[in-house]
């Protein structure tokens, strides 16, 4: 919605995802495949201001620091993956089936979260399939998250646990 933007508003009718497949790997020395993303999503350290010189243009204060109010009806996430490769430890993780879903996310938003996927590790011989669910109460400002009705499961093996069922 366009006018709802000129407030500072961002209404999303939902968000779909299908089939993401991410690879991330942590190298020997600790750094992230993607941390050149990551610190470019890290805020900038302010820059002290210097002294106005006579050519300088006055900066005009803030007035306006209404925070960006974001709501989303929906959000899917079917079919998709992850791949954790952390040559520090030699260890893999495939993380498959990723199936996420949820209601509304909007402050004073409440509705239910649901998700399950497949975790399976090169070291630790597991392969359990995990799932959780739960319901969510989003706070008046979104500053503050309630769950309640929370379950989870896993079902089927890790390391010596055969025919695991939690």
């Amino acid at each position: 919605a366009l006018l709802p933007l000129l407030k500072g508003e961002v209404l999303v009718d939902g968000i779909n995802v299908e089939g993401l497949k991410v690879r991330l790997v942590r190298s020997t020395k600790g750094i992230l495949n993607l941390q050149d993303l990551l610190d470019r999503l890290k805020p900038s350290d302010p820059k002290p201001d210097s002294e106005p010189s006579a050519t300088s243009t006055p900066k005009k204060p803030a007035t306006d620091n209404k925070p960006l109010i974001v709501d989303i009806q929906s959000v899917s996430i079917k079919d998709s993956g992850l791949i954790f490769i952390d040559e520090q430890s030699q260890q893999r993780w495939d993380i498959n089936d990723i199936a996420l879903s949820t209601d509304r996310l909007a402050p004073g938003a409440n509705g239910q979260f649901l998700a399950s996927f497949r975790l399976q590790a090169t070291k630790q011989a597991a392969d359990p399939m995990v799932g959780f669910s739960t319901r969510y109460q989003l706070g008046p400002q979104a500053r503050r998250l309630t769950l309640s009705e929370s379950k989870a499961s896993a079902e089927g093996f890790w390391q010596d646990l055969s025919a695991m069922r939690l």
